[in-house]
């Protein structure tokens, strides 16, 4: 059974792109999170080589290397 997290400043993150093939999703770290209403991480801003994104954590794959 797969456990989840919250994605947290420091973690590396694709970015989904719906017009891009996966391969080619850009990859960035998460800078910020930014809480709902119920006080979990629904909004994140992620630094990638190209400049700074705010997306929804629906639209984050979280790297897991595996500590």
């Amino acid at each position: 059974m797969a456990t989840t997290r919250e994605i947290k400043e420091g973690d590396l993150v694709f970015i989904a792109d719906g017009d891009l093939p996966r391969n080619q999703w850009p990859r960035g770290v998460v800078i910020a999170t930014f809480p709902g209403k119920d006080g979990g991480v629904r909004v994140v801003d992620v630094r990638t080589n190209t400049g700074t994104y705010r997306r929804p954590i629906v639209k984050i794959c979280l790297i897991d290397i595996g500590h």
